[in-house]
């Protein structure tokens, strides 16, 4: 578990300040939010996808009508899961860093798994309300 705190910290820590601003922590949020939504099923985009060209698939140069609504609906929601993801992680983030301005990596490793739960929670609500 250890280590994979350590690689959570690295990854997250996108700066290398030795601090986790808020922005970051949003950002890990909605990787931890895709990740989670994905595992329950509901996902229909990878990462990469929905932090690609605006929402669109990476190297794709032919594009038909369908795929042309397809490739809006999936931008679509990523947009809608990327704003979902931010709300929930500013109202994480208030509690987390009890009133910081940044998360250290004592304090990082605390809230992580509280962290991790909320964007569970927030995955599986919205799977749910997908059905």
């Amino acid at each position: 578990m250890r280590r994979l705190l350590d690689r959570l910290w690295i990854a997250t820590d996108a700066d290398a300040n030795g601090s986790v601003d808020q922005q970051e922590y949003v950002d890990m949020f909605y990787r931890i939010y895709l990740c989670l939504y994905a595992a329950a099923g509901a996902a229909t985009t990878t990462v990469q996808e929905e932090e690609g060209d605006g929402g669109g698939r990476r190297g794709s140069s032919s594009s038909s009508s369908s795929g042309s609504s397809s490739s809006s609906s999936a931008a679509d929601a990523a947009a809608s899961h990327r704003r979902r993801a931010a709300t929930l992680a500013r109202r994480e983030w208030v509690v987390d860093a009890a009133g910081r301005s940044a998360l250290d990596r004592a304090l990082f490793t605390q809230v992580r798994l509280l962290l991790q739960t909320s964007a569970a929670a927030a995955a599986a609500a919205s799977a749910a309300t997908r059905h």
